[in-house]
């Protein structure tokens, strides 16, 4: 990463970060943690505002260097803890690495005092959204794959999923044996986003059964993605998908029925 972004004599922000609804494994392998994210920005409250519609459990920052060289620093604690950075070996791109929280805040502090200009750190951060705290241990169970849910599929049968975690992102899986509709909705095929209609086409064509029923698990980056392929239809997913053992919508989870 370069300095690209920081101009000479603004002062912007290195954060360090987490959502406790992302798992992934230590460094050894032996554990799941929930991993940090280090990053910098000039406006905080812009970079967590966005970042929060992400992930189902808000991001909460538990440190903020500000100074006046912050991309230099970022490139700094990247480069120091690299070893740690999750993701495939070598890979550069991502801004979460497998470190303890507690550990996390104490390098970056330690490496901001050897190469921040002018740095003050801040530990008081005003919480913005949603922290895990404020939401029920079966919420957290929901992001961990703990919930299962079923959808009514027009036309007959049923599909079934839950949701799982794919490194830092939260996804949504439709599990093999699901129904998935075999004539779409008159406007299927010209709603946006297209990219739901062309992906139903794909799994018609190469992962049914003779019975119309999924041969495989299939993952997809929403549950809105997820509610549209299955019922060929532009659904968003709150309503359709039901946890029969809470009597709960999908929606009811993030406050929406």
């Amino acid at each position: 990463m370069d300095n690209t972004g920081e101009v000479q004599g603004e002062r912007g922000y290195v954060y360090v970060m987490q959502s406790e609804c992302i798992f992934i494994k230590s460094v050894d392998d032996k554990n799941l943690i929930c991993p940090v994210k280090i990053g910098s920005t000039i406006n905080w409250k812009s970079r967590i505002g966005n970042l929060d519609g992400a992930v189902p459990v808000d991001f909460k920052i538990h440190l903020l260097v500000e100074c006046d060289n912050f991309k230099t620093l970022e490139y700094q604690i990247h480069k120091e803890l690299d070893a740690y950075r999750a993701g495939q070996r070598g890979s550069k791109n991502t801004e979460f690495f497998r470190l303890e929280l507690k550990e996390a805040i104490n390098r970056v502090r330690k490496i901001a005092l050897r190469f921040a200009k002018r740095p003050r750190f801040i530990r008081k951060i005003p919480q913005l959204g949603r922290s895990a705290a404020s939401i029920s241990n079966m919420e957290i169970g929901l992001f961990r794959g703990d919930v299962k849910f079923t959808c009514s599929v027009p036309g007959g049968g049923e599909a079934h999923g839950n949701f799982i975690m794919d490194g830092a992102k939260c996804k949504f899986v439709v599990k093999a044996g699901s129904t998935i509709r075999r004539i779409p909705a008159p406007s299927f095929e010209k709603s946006r986003p297209l990219k739901y209609f062309r992906k139903w086409c794909e799994i018609c064509r190469d992962h049914l059964n003779e019975n119309g029923e999924l041969k495989n698990d299939c993952v997809f980056d929403s549950r809105a993605a997820a509610t549209s392929v299955v019922c060929a239809s532009i659904r968003n997913g709150d309503r359709e998908w039901i946890d029969k053992a809470n009597n709960w919508c999908l929606g009811k989870y993030f406050g929406k029925c």
